[in-house]
């Protein structure tokens, strides 16, 4: 009789949760950026480059620092703690 261990699956299920988000959400992204029009992608890309703004520095980290915490808690959640 083979032993089967929920907690595993459970893990494995999470990990691919977890990646399918950070995979749909860099698509969005690229999607979005896809669909603007050709003056509005310069526009971003400038202010991008800019980031002058505090405000965009801001919004920028917070998403940053979002997407490290959504990577940091895969990782934890492959490793089983």
């Amino acid at each position: 009789m083979t032993n089967f261990e929920p907690y595993f699956v459970f893990r494995l299920l999470m990990t691919l949760f977890f990646s399918a988000y950070i995979l749909y959400d860099l698509i969005g992204m690229v999607l979005w950026y896809r669909a603007l029009p050709r003056l509005v992608k310069r526009m971003v890309l400038l202010k991008l480059l800019q980031l002058r703004s505090g405000r965009i520095k801001f919004e920028l980290s917070i998403m940053l620092v979002l997407a490290s915490v959504q990577v940091w808690l895969m990782f934890l959640l492959m490793k089983g703690i």
